[in-house]
């Protein structure tokens, strides 16, 4: 039986303010249906005792000497973010071995105290960089990393949640690609000002007449051939096996017509742009809306996955959690449009994998009263989402995907 794992963060509806009063109880069906859920469990136990190992007890592991085709050296960052980009490496670790790939990890806290102790004779070297973004710490890292295994690719794995490019100019000479979770489609958008760090900042900051200073990250010649779209959130130990285990999403009674739990505390422009959002929600006072944040992970997919319809908005970057929860519970994704974002596998496809609305919430009312009224039409999009995402976890794609960050 797999169990869901204690969850949280600035873009979760997961707090530890006091709890909000649930509108189901938390007694969900865990007994998957469809698909092999005893490998995940295995798969994903292996994974996280992994992830303990090198991040609780600075585990290090030398490569083996075999022949293989590539070793690849991964010094990476802990938290729930960053590890969701880690951890497929260890879930499909089987696949990988079976192809000739070689992974060790270490942890970047234990790579800077003790540098010697870190494998040597890497093929491919993977550096994760995390908030605070500290371009001189990381750059100290790649430069020691470089020195260590000479003539190794070197890859940047950007954690952040914005689409910016904020550490290109000062790491990206030391690089061979540089992966994020999404990009901007439009990649000239890149290099130009924006009022705030980044296009949301820019966006709302105008819309709600907040004056952010402009901000513009400069893009090196060439710098954008590097960029590489890599794993998403839906990769991490917390969903990852779920999709693999099942060909259908979590189930339960629809008594909820729309689940926005949402967190609204934050920096002036995300707190403006939540509460604008969850006034337009619980205005509509003859539907039936979760809207207070903050209650344990169990009982926050229990209710998620009684509702017909998850409001996700922006985070501070424009990918969330939440969009692949919604994803998991079998509730409409209505979001706000993500046409000029790039990511893989991809559920914003709109109308067939999720609702996209205005950035402004104009017809968040519209297509909410919509789609609860056309109960055939919402269910043909969750279906097409969920599926989109386990043939995505069962079909080897991220192998796939990230054949040419492992690949020497």
């Amino acid at each position: 039986m797999l169990r869901p794992v204690a969850s949280g963060g600035a873009d979760s509806a997961i707090s530890r303010r006091s709890p909000a009063p649930p509108l189901v109880n938390d007694a969900l069906a865990l007994d998957l249906p469809g698909l092999r859920p005893a490998e995940a469990v295995v798969r994903a136990v292996s994974a996280q005792t992994h992830r303990e190992l090198v991040h609780r007890l600075e585990w290090v592991r030398p490569f083996s000497g075999r022949a293989v085709r590539s070793r690849v050296l991964i010094v990476s960052e802990p938290g729930r973010v960053p590890e969701s980009q880690i951890h497929p490496l260890s879930f499909y670790g089987r696949e990988l071995a079976g192809s000739g790939v070689e992974i060790r990890e270490v942890s970047l806290k234990t790579f800077e105290a003790f540098p010697a102790r870190a494998p040597h004779g890497a093929d491919v070297v993977v550096l994760q960089a995390w908030v605070p973004p500290d371009a001189e710490r990381y750059r100290a890292a790649l430069e020691a990393l470089r020195d260590a295994n000479p003539g190794a690719k070197v890859v940047l794995f950007d954690s952040f949640a914005p689409t910016d490019l904020r550490l290109a100019a000062p790491l990206g000479d030391l690089v061979d690609l540089y992966v994020k979770k999404h990009v901007l489609r439009d990649r000239s958008e890149y290099g130009r000002p924006t009022r705030g760090d980044t296009n949301l900042t820019d966006y709302y900051g105008r819309l709600y007449g907040i004056d952010h200073p402009e901000r513009t990250f400069e893009i090196p010649p060439g710098f954008l051939k590097k960029l590489v779209v890599g794993p998403s959130f839906f990769t991490g130990r917390t969903m990852l096996p779920f999709f693999f285990a099942s060909a259908d999403p979590l189930k339960r009674e629809k008594i909820i017509d729309v689940h926005a739990r949402i967190c609204i505390d934050g920096t002036d422009w995300y707190a403006r742009m939540r509460r604008h959002a969850r006034e337009m929600l619980v205005s509509m006072t003859d539907l039936r809306v979760a809207s207070e944040p903050g209650m344990p992970y169990r009982r926050y997919l229990a209710e998620l996955c009684a509702a017909k319809i998850c409001f996700s908005p922006f985070g501070y970057g424009e990918v969330s959690w939440r969009d692949y929860e919604a994803v998991l519970c079998g509730a409409l994704l209505v979001k706000p449009d993500m046409s000029h974002c790039e990511t893989w596998p991809d559920i914003f496809v709109p109308y067939e994998t999720y609702v996209p609305i205005r950035w402004d919430f104009a017809d968040l009312e519209e297509k909410t009263r919509y789609y609860l009224a056309h109960e055939a039409e919402r269910e043909q999009i969750t279906r097409r989402a969920y599926a989109r995402l386990h043939e995505y976890s069962i079909r080897g794609e991220f192998l796939g995907q990230t054949r040419a960050v492992l690949e020497p």
